[in-house]
């Protein structure tokens, strides 16, 4: 009896944590062929103290890019398309969560120009 209440005990679990887990079904997530999760705008943030370049979501969430893409390439309120991870770092810019760029895809009359990071 125990061996049942065990193996049905973890079944459960297995089972609740297999159907609990749904993907981000956030308003910002890109409804498009390309590979990149969300959709941003290139906002230059250089005047607030510590700041450069930080990428504004459609949700208006902000993002701080540590690495994975070259901010030197990127122009003020250029539309693009982003995936990242969020990483736990402390920066001088007071705005915006530090990630690291894991796919970044500039927007172009439509056609994105690819430049997935590895």
């Amino acid at each position: 009896m125990k061996n049942f209440v065990f193996i049905l005990s973890v079944l459960l679990s297995i089972s609740f944590l297999a159907f609990s887990c749904k993907g981000n079904k956030d308003a910002s997530k890109k409804k498009g062929a390309n590979s990149c999760e969300f959709e941003a705008t290139v906002m230059d943030f250089t005047g607030l103290s510590g700041c450069s370049i930080l990428l504004k979501l459609e949700d208006g969430t902000f993002v701080n890019p540590s690495s994975g893409v070259d901010r030197e390439i990127l122009k003020n309120a250029e539309k693009v398309s982003i995936s990242y991870e969020a990483k736990s770092m402390v920066s001088n810019c007071m705005k915006g969560t530090i990630a690291n760029i894991t796919c970044f895809e500039v927007i172009k009359e439509g056609q994105p120009l690819k430049g997935k990071v590895d």
